[in-house]
């Protein structure tokens, strides 16, 4: 499943990028960003685990395990679905992997597109995948 992900967000990169911003990379390189970029799950996992082991099971809540975003501070029983998942995309590690995504992507295109460029490419993509993800929230709660 995280490979396929990453194989559908680098196919993403590459349409938006090539065709949007002309930046000439090939397929392998959007998927090698893509995957440099998701390396801070990896480290969320990580930190799950402890969580998991020294939290009460009644108090965890397994959608935001390590609390790094807003939705961490949100009631879930009072606030509305829609809310607890835009807060839920305001997330420490998600910024991490904006970063590293468009540093690699900045990086291998050798000066042909700056950090803050890439950043903007792929802070769009996130935001538009947000829209989406609170607009699915908000119909189907």
């Amino acid at each position: 499943s995280p490979l396929v992900a990453v194989l559908v967000v680098g196919g993403v990169f590459l349409l938006v990028f090539n065709f949007g911003m002309a930046v000439g990379l090939t397929a392998k390189q959007y998927f090698a960003a893509a995957a440099y970029g998701w390396m801070p799950e990896a480290v969320k996992g990580l930190l799950a685990f402890p969580v998991m082991f020294l939290k009460d099971p009644d108090m965890l809540d397994i959608r935001n395990l390590v609390a790094t975003n807003l939705a961490a501070v949100m009631d879930g029983e009072t606030t509305a679905k829609w809310l607890l998942r835009l807060g839920s995309s305001v997330d420490l590690f998600n910024i991490w992997n904006m970063a590293l995504i468009s540093i690699g992507i900045s990086t291998m295109t050798k000066g042909k597109i700056s950090f803050g460029k890439a950043f903007a490419g792929v802070l769009g993509l996130f935001l538009v995948w947000v829209l989406l993800a609170t607009g699915w929230a908000a119909i189907f709660s």
